[in-house]
């Protein structure tokens, strides 16, 4: 007799336990959902500047630019076969020392 008393009162424990779970659920699915409706109302917008739009159409034709000149590359390509193709060792010299200054300036 006395197990049958605890059992009643556990089941009347467990439907308050339940029904106190579906509430919380309930309030939390309405302030989701109003949270929700609230979000949606708000949109975030981004505006690009004609600076960053001009920046982006530059990087776009730098990306579809071809890596090498190719009627430079065979026309040089034709004059070392024929022998007429001379370094100017000075040029060079002096285009890499132009180079090192843009890049560190001028130590003197």
């Amino acid at each position: 007799m006395a197990i049958n008393n605890i059992n009643s009162s556990l089941s009347g424990l467990t439907s308050k336990t339940t029904s106190a779970k579906t509430s919380k659920q309930d309030a939390s699915s309405e302030s989701s959902s109003s949270s929700v409706s609230k979000n949606t109302v708000a949109q975030d917008t981004v505006k690009l500047t004609e600076q960053a739009q001009s920046l982006t159409r530059l990087q776009q034709k730098i990306t579809d630019a071809p890596d090498t000149n190719s009627s430079k590359v065979a026309s040089i390509k034709a004059a070392i076969d024929r022998g007429d193709y001379k370094i100017n060792s000075k040029s060079i010299a002096n285009k890499l020392l132009a180079q090192e200054k843009s890049l560190f300036g001028d130590n003197k």
